[in-house]
């Protein structure tokens, strides 16, 4: 399998960071650093998150496009309201974007909505149900059985109920039982030329 290159040490090393502090922020051992580094060891979405909140920038600034293609697929365009509006387009879309990541989907914005700009693109690892309460303050993609996909920030979970926050000030209580999945954004890509 072709591994992903990446700006871990690069980074790692402006922040002043050693292969071992950079473990210790992320729980991990300096072998595993070394090893993530030099992509001996594939870098998962997981990592991706991980790595780019303990050195203090967007995950995505992580990675540097591959030379190899694995296809992400591509949900739709988000309109002003926070849903994917052509999503049924074409079953098979995917984005121009490749990486190598498993159980990750993206999808292009129409319109700014909240931190994100119109034509950005928001990458999303699918999260077990299990895994929820780790997401609360995230950005996330949810599937309704109905097909629609939104775009929400999940604000708290009681009693199998989560709260959702969309661009609006208001908050949305849904059971657990109303989507098909959840995906949390892990990073959005913007065009050079934009903002």
């Amino acid at each position: 399998m072709t591994k992903l290159n990446n700006r871990i040490r690069q980074v790692r090393k402006s922040k002043g960071l050693t292969q071992a502090q950079l473990a210790r922020l992320v729980g991990s051992t300096a072998a595993t650093i070394s090893r993530l580094e030099t992509t001996d060891m594939t870098l998962s979405t997981r990592w991706v998150e991980r790595l780019g909140n303990a050195l203090g920038i967007s995950p995505g600034d992580l990675l540097i496009t591959p030379n190899h293609i694995v296809h992400v697929p591509h949900l739709g365009v988000f309109d002003d309201t926070g849903i994917v509006q052509n999503h049924a387009a074409s079953p098979h879309a995917f984005a121009p974007l490749q990486l190598l990541f498993e159980n990750t989907l993206g999808a292009r914005l129409s319109v700014d909505l909240g931190p994100y700009k119109a034509n950005d693109f928001v990458v999303a690892r699918l999260v077990p149900y299990e895994q929820l309460r780790l997401l609360i303050g995230k950005d996330c993609l949810f599937r309704a059985p109905t097909g629609a996909i939104w775009l929400r920030k999940l604000i708290a979970i009681k009693d199998e109920i989560l709260t959702l926050e969309d661009s609006t000030p208001y908050a949305s209580f849904f059971p657990f039982s109303h989507f098909d999945w959840v995906g949390v954004l892990v990073f959005s890509i913007r065009a050079a030329n934009e903002g």
